[in-house]
């Protein structure tokens, strides 16, 4: 069972309401404005954040490009921006992936395809969440390549 979820944090609304986001780069859409947490929980492992600051779009694409570039036999890292935090993501020959990071001492197997699913699935529910929270996004072409990623 994967667990995906995040949350906006309420403490910058003001910089998001001072951006027009039909008009803002991709740095400023995937970095500054919709930061908060994420919830990301395998089974009995926890490997959410408390931080407050994750770039929430940014974790939700970074981390299906990670997935989907996860070969058989290979091990992946998904970086925080701007943080020592790393999720690592190791795929057996056999299609489980086993999930750490070095911010936890968990360690959580999982299917390959599981991750991948809900991974996409995380990213769909963020790109309308936000586009719903925010319709000047859907002119944003910055915007519109995270919506062609959850196409993809």
């Amino acid at each position: 069972m994967i667990e995906l979820d995040y949350q906006i944090s309420s403490s910058s609304p003001e910089r998001r309401s001072s951006v027009d986001l039909a008009c803002a780069d991709e740095g400023t859409l995937h970095y500054e404005l919709f930061l908060g947490d994420v919830c990301l929980r395998v089974e009995n492992a926890d490997f959410s954040t408390d931080w407050g600051w994750v770039p929430v779009l940014d974790f939700a694409l970074g981390l299906v490009r990670v997935i989907r570039s996860l070969a058989p036999g290979t091990c992946e890292v998904f970086e925080f921006t701007e943080s020592e935090a790393s999720l690592y993501f190791t795929r057996s020959i056999d299609d489980q992936v086993v999930v750490s990071a070095n911010y936890s001492s968990a360690t959580a197997t999982v299917s390959y395809g599981e991750l991948l699913n809900r991974a996409r699935g995380f990213l769909r529910r963020v790109v309308i969440e936000l586009q719903n929270a925010y319709p000047a996004l859907t002119k944003n072409p910055s915007f519109d390549v995270a919506s062609r990623e959850v196409i993809d």
